[in-house]
């Protein structure tokens, strides 16, 4: 895979993290709908039997689960996609590209006396390319450079990752686990393939676990 065939895969990358970040959006709002009908139903109906209410409850619950369920198959759908698109882009080294022929070239001339400040401008030539970051740390390594520019933290690995989010969104999604905590999880991958996304979207779900952890 070459350079351009690279960028052309990042933009699918790309288009499937904002497809999973819109996909949460619609998720908080069919939350927040969630959450109003069962406030509508516990408070103010005196018109109804309690009987009829309750019944009412469950089945509001019943089709919550049942939605529920479905976006977890969505996403997990869509993270199975991104799990392919990251493997078929990261799958080779581009040793066509002369920046990275060259970075190798520069970090075994320098050496060990490479400098914090160049490896971080090397290594931003590469973000979004975890095969030439993971052959830059390889090289950092062999000339025993101390301080590669951080470069640890721009480098994941692709299954363990897309593993914990499709864990997380089952958790927040089909069971009593926090949307919040997932959408931060996926934010932090977005982030290190170019993408900002909100990581805390489900804002009543952050002030009702304020109140839990508040006893109230």
């Amino acid at each position: 895979m070459n350079t351009i065939e690279k960028e052309k895969q990042q933009k699918m990358i790309l288009q499937n993290l904002g497809g999973i970040e819109s996909k949460i959006q619609s998720i908080v709002s069919a939350k927040d709908a969630y959450r109003q009908k069962l406030n509508d139903l516990a408070t103010g109906q005196t018109d109804f039997s309690k009987d009829y209410l309750d019944r009412q409850t469950d089945q509001v619950k019943q089709d919550w689960a049942a939605k529920m369920q479905a976006a977890n198959t969505d996403m997990k759908n869509r993270f199975e996609e991104l799990r392919g698109l990251l493997h078929d882009r990261d799958s080779v080294l581009d040793l066509s590209n002369p920046a990275l022929t060259n970075a190798l070239s520069l970090i075994q001339t320098i050496g060990s006396n490479l400098t914090f400040e160049q490896a971080v401008k090397i290594n931003a030539n590469f973000v979004h390319d975890q095969s030439a970051l993971r052959a830059l740390r390889d090289a950092y390594k062999a000339q025993s450079v101390v301080v590669p520019g951080n470069i640890d933290a721009m480098i994941y690995d692709t299954d363990s990752s897309i593993n914990n989010l499709e864990n997380l969104a089952y958790q927040g999604l089909v069971q009593d686990g926090s949307i919040n905590t997932f959408a931060s999880a996926f934010s932090k991958l977005a982030a290190l393939e170019g993408m900002t996304t909100e990581a805390m979207p489900d804002q009543q779900g952050d002030l009702e676990a304020l109140r839990a952890a508040a006893g109230l």
